[in-house]
């Protein structure tokens, strides 16, 4: 016996929306990622971990570490300049540079001007169309060893940053 009141088409809409409101619960229900009664980490904990990665191999460097340790996990410097004559302690500065992964990406660099004509009156026109070139970030990363009396001490680091277009 068929309802008088509910046609087909609104019997399998409530049908639908029964299942997509099972489906709903079952997602909010999935997505809590930590059981009652846990917390996650704290967020203050990623950056500094972050940071270290960021140096890559000069990321493992310890301080104290010997000269040939150094040479063995980074590499021999690009340059390396002694500390000023008038300096307490005997030391260098070991400067490494190093290409970083960069980014390309489409820039409007202007637009040209075309012409037209349009199908329906005949008529020609003109329009602007912009034109594309790619831009490619190069990121150099600059890192100075201070390397006193054969240990390591301390690293510094600078990021320059340079667009390209090609």
């Amino acid at each position: 016996m068929k309802p008088l009141f509910f046609p087909r088409r609104t019997r399998a809409l409530y049908a639908w929306r029964g299942i997509s409101i099972g489906a709903l619960a079952l997602l909010l229900a999935a997505g809590c990622s930590n059981a009652p009664g846990t917390s996650s980490p704290t967020p203050a904990a990623a950056p500094a971990a972050g940071r270290r990665q960021d140096l890559g191999p000069f990321g493992a460097l310890e301080k104290g570490i010997a000269v040939e340790k150094v040479h063995e996990t980074v590499g021999a410097p690009e340059k390396v300049s002694p500390l000023p004559m008038d300096s307490p302690v005997k030391g260098e500065i070991w400067l490494y540079r190093r290409q970083l992964p960069s980014g390309i990406r489409q820039v409007i660099v202007g637009t040209e001007r075309r012409t037209g004509v349009d199908p329906i009156s005949n008529q020609e026109y003109t329009y602007e169309v912009p034109v594309y070139r790619n831009e490619t970030d190069l990121v150099t990363q600059t890192i100075e060893l201070l390397m006193i009396e054969g240990k390591f001490t301390e690293l510094r680091q600078s990021i320059s940053k340079e667009a390209a277009y090609h």
